[in-house]
């Protein structure tokens, strides 16, 4: 009867201390869950925008058709939770936390400029940013990690 309540006890140590660790684990935050909203376009050509909502990449894209108006199209992508951790990943190393909130050039500030902006939040992280005619350093890497996410749920 010793060597089995010693076993019992056993399990239930072991139990103990599986069980919070188990639990840290399932309760890291799921990569889907965050803000982005991001959103590019020019004046007259159209543009383009990413967000996430009701679990879901909505990508709209607006293409002049040099009629004086706008054809759009809109995906409802679901990117994996492994394209999402690629996709935070991608956006820790490249410092976006940091931007400033404005990268406007007010000596570039034309009526048929570019324009974009962008919220993210995931973790303990956000940022809230926006420019016109001008983009921070490693804009255009950003950019194309939110191209490859679209492409990632594209093959879903």
């Amino acid at each position: 009867m010793g060597g089995l309540y010693q076993a019992f006890s056993l399990v239930l140590l072991a139990t103990a201390l599986v069980a919070p660790a188990a639990q840290s684990q399932s309760g890291q935050s799921d990569p889907r869950q965050g803000q982005l909203e991001y959103s590019q376009g020019h004046a007259y050509m159209g543009s383009e925008s990413v967000k996430w909502e009701h679990d879901r990449l909505v990508f709209v894209k607006r293409v002049a058709d040099m009629k004086g108006s706008f054809r759009e199209t809109v995906e409802r992508l679901e990117p994996s939770a492994e394209a999402w951790e690629r996709f935070w990943a991608r956006i820790d190393s490249l410092g976006v936390w940091k931007w400033k909130s404005d990268y406007s050039d007010p000596q570039r500030n034309l009526p048929d400029g570019e324009s974009w902006s962008l919220a993210l939040r995931h973790r303990a992280n956000q940022v809230k940013s926006k420019g016109y005619n001008a983009v921070p350093e490693g804009y255009s890497v950003f950019r194309d990690a939110v191209y490859k996410l679209i492409e990632e749920a594209r093959g879903n």
